[in-house]
């Protein structure tokens, strides 16, 4: 009895002993990690920024690619939100918000966890030499959980090779991606012939190619005269949706004609 009296006494003491230290732990957890990738500073963070991309870099996709994600609208930006629910441990389900996005520098969010708490994060992006320098943290804030304070000790070591891997993966994704270059410049006014739609940067040449056709076979009709070298007008771009405008430059306003317009292109 004395024996197992003193085995009792001995783990009792060892439990208020991790209590006590419990309590002079941190109550935060932050993890972070960093990397230069060879682009300009809006390529990498479209790719964050659009919560669909993230399905081409992001380390918890490529632990269960079947994992099941709802995207709510909008899917970009301040207010973008993705829901996931996968049946492997390491992934769980929860939820993703941007809660601040500032264009090519940084963007904040909030992680939900569910049972397992939140957590808040951040990229920014800085130009560097030799690219972007992008950093990607995350913190958590365990309060007075003392269960939680220990497993934050460990939580660098738990987490921090999964954003290794995620930003690895981000920088061969962005430095594969085309960097447009888009140049101000004053033109004279001139009539024009065109047609206005929408796609994605791969399909930018596919798309003006036939655009430029109908405009030729347009023209012919019309009797108007080609003046110049083909434009592309662009309103809006990201990598998911280029907003553009192919036309031609005629000699004379022409008649509309369906999706084909006709008018005066301001300098």
């Amino acid at each position: 009895m004395k024996t197992l009296k003193r085995i009792l006494i001995g783990i009792l003491a060892i439990i208020v002993l991790l209590v006590i230290v419990a309590f002079f732990l941190p109550s935060k957890a932050h993890v972070e990690r960093s990397i230069v990738i060879n682009t300009v500073p809006r390529i990498v963070f479209d790719q964050v920024n659009t919560l669909k991309n993230w399905e081409k870099w992001s380390p918890w996709h490529e632990k269960d690619p079947k994992m099941v994600i709802v995207y709510e609208r909008p899917t970009a930006g301040s207010g973008a939100i993705y829901k996931w629910d996968s049946k492997n441990p390491e992934v769980g389900y929860g939820s993703l918000t941007i809660t601040a996005s500032d264009p090519n520098k940084s963007i904040a969010m909030m992680m939900d966890f569910m049972e397992s708490g939140t957590a808040t994060g951040k990229f920014k992006f800085e130009k560097v030499e030799g690219g972007t320098n992008v950093k990607w943290s995350m913190e958590t804030d365990l309060g007075m959980n003392l269960i939680a304070k220990y497993f934050g000790l460990f939580m660098d070591k738990m987490v921090g090779p999964d954003f290794e891997k995620g930003l690895n993966k981000l920088k061969t994704v962005a430095e594969s991606t085309p960097e447009i270059k888009i140049e101000a410049t004053n033109i004279q006014e001139q009539p024009i012939i065109s047609i206005r739609t929408t796609c994605n940067h791969k399909d930018i040449g596919q798309t003006l190619g036939q655009l430029y056709g109908e405009l030729l076979g347009y023209m012919q009709k019309s009797g108007a005269q080609m003046t110049g070298a083909p434009l592309a007008i662009y309103y809006s771009y990201s990598l998911e949706k280029f907003d553009l405008e192919a036309a031609l430059p005629v000699d004379k306003v022409a008649k509309p004609s369906g999706k084909i317009k006709s008018r005066l292109m301001n300098g």
